[in-house]
């Protein structure tokens, strides 16, 4: 990472890290990738992302509001993302229909959202979903609870709401007849 000193603050040169990094060849397409950049830096972080990836982490050190989850949910083989300390523009946000087609891990930490739109065809093959200090957000979108294949949902210090709402969700997959849903809430 490269580090100038401006005005005496450091300036962070936004890394794509992947295994291999540093070597000539390509990320192999199970690689994880890691993108760590600022808000400044969005363009040239979306021209480098690899398409057959299966996991990217997307760790914000100021903001990275901008990023377009849409190219990140085209990703054609993503199975986990993991989401932490960005800015949602309005604190919301609606998944398009057609991507994370495969994701099957969510991590959502230290976000500022407050509203999340989704259904279960947002995200058709989710297993597990973990949703960590975030405040805003008052409660699960319901069809996240109609995925047939979500079996875990981890809340770890969140709203009061938040924790209601999922678990009025797995009552009412109680009464459907799922039984597999489980729900864990760490304080």
């Amino acid at each position: 990472m490269e580090i100038e000193e401006k005005s005496g603050i450091q300036d962070l040169q936004p890394r794509i890290c992947s295994p291999g990094a540093g070597s000539s060849k390509p990320a192999a397409p199970s690689g994880k990738i890691t993108v760590v950049g600022l808000d400044d830096d969005l363009t040239d972080i979306k021209t480098r992302l690899v398409r057959d990836s299966r996991e990217l982490e997307i760790v914000s050190l100021v903001g990275m509001g901008g990023i377009d989850l849409v190219i990140v949910g085209s990703l054609p083989n993503l199975e986990v993302l993991k989401l932490k300390r960005m800015a949602f523009k309005g604190g919301e946000w609606e998944p398009t229909e057609g991507g994370f087609c495969k994701l099957k891990f969510l991590l959502l930490a230290h976000l500022n959202l407050e509203h999340w739109r989704a259904d279960s065809f947002h995200f058709p093959s989710l297993q597990h979903l973990v949703i960590k200090g975030i405040f805003r957000l008052k409660e699960i979108p319901c069809g996240i609870g109609e995925i047939l294949t979500l079996q875990l949902i981890e809340l770890h210090n969140v709203d009061g709401s938040l924790v209601a709402s999922v678990k009025e969700m797995q009552e009412e997959q109680r009464d459907l007849g799922n039984e597999g849903l489980k729900v864990l809430i760490h304080k």
